[in-house]
């Protein structure tokens, strides 16, 4: 029953009732004059004093059939009686743009560009913004993570985000120490997120000689978030690739992060918040790095 016909009934009931009742009270009173006058027989008052009731009834609940429709039609301005032209005009909303078709050398080209230039990728962000990001932003938005952090099979949810496969654009990834310098800036502000702080040791000449990961002092606010959205197991893991396959000095820093990750999760495996463990991905992914062992999940096996 549509929300029209529910509101005529509505609307319409209780007079129709109060007719009914009406109709019946006079058509018994009529009957009564009648015999009290003598103006017809006693059986025949009698007929007519059950009958009239429901020849008014029926009446009634056709006129209430009437103003059925007569209501919702008025309500919802359909069908024969027709109020569209009493209904504001609203101007139509245009639909959202479609994201440009780009080529996925052109996406791997923008990414340098991205990295290298402070350019604005294809969701017009640019490296500086993002690293601008608060730590309510970097958990409530989900298409950075793709560019600060690529990989060789791209992304399904977020498909304007490149597959970095290209090797020529992945040599020049590497030569350019800006982009080098611009990686370990990106991770170390997503290891914050975390609760962990990426230092580095360089020589005289600016080379980095020892990389570091320890707990920051936010470590303790920041690593419930682990518990509590578990999508950040899989950004863990597309930063400790990303970290291997495209930073010069990424495979130090990528063992000792999954090794900081994976003794945290050894320590607080049996502690819940708000009823909801450390993510079996850490335990399984991370936990046996922290023993000096592999992954249990082969794909996850990157070291």
């Amino acid at each position: 029953m549509t929300v029209a016909t529910l509101t005529a009934l509505q609307m319409s009931t209780p007079l129709i009732s109060t007719m009914a009742l009406g109709l019946i009270q006079a058509s018994r009173g009529f009957v009564e004059d009648l015999a009290k006058n003598n103006k017809t027989t006693k059986f025949s008052a009698q007929v007519l004093y059950t009958l009239l009731p429901f020849v008014f009834s029926y009446f009634v609940l056709q006129v209430h059939y009437i103003a059925t429709l007569i209501i919702g039609g008025l309500y919802s301005g359909i069908g024969w009686i027709n109020l569209d032209f009493l209904k504001p005009t609203v101007p139509p909303v245009p639909p959202s743009p479609l994201p440009p078709v780009v080529s996925e050398r052109k996406k791997q080209e923008n990414l340098l560009d991205f990295y290298e230039n402070d350019a604005p990728n294809l969701h017009g962000d640019t490296f500086e913004s993002i690293l601008a990001f608060n730590d309510d932003a970097l958990e409530r938005k989900h298409d950075y993570v793709q560019w600060l952090f690529p990989n060789s099979r791209g992304s399904g949810p977020n498909k304007q985000a490149p597959a970095f496969t290209d090797r020529d654009l992945i040599q020049r990834f590497k030569a350019s120490p800006t982009i080098q310098e611009n990686c370990l800036r990106a991770t170390g502000r997503m290891m914050e997120f975390y609760g962990f702080t990426l230092s580095c040791t360089r020589d005289t000449d600016g080379n980095i000689t020892e990389e570091k990961v320890e707990r920051a002092e936010n470590f303790e606010g920041r690593r419930k978030n682990l518990y509590e959205n578990g999508h950040n197991d899989l950004r863990i893991t597309r930063m400790l690739i990303f970290q291997r396959k495209y930073m010069l000095h990424g495979n130090a820093i990528a063992l000792a992060w999954a090794t900081a990750l994976g003794e945290m999760t050894l320590e607080f495996k049996e502690e819940s918040v708000g009823g909801k463990r450390v993510s079996k991905a850490l335990h399984d992914f991370w936990g046996p790095i922290g023993r000096g062992k592999q992954p249990r999940r082969p794909e996850f096996r990157i070291f």
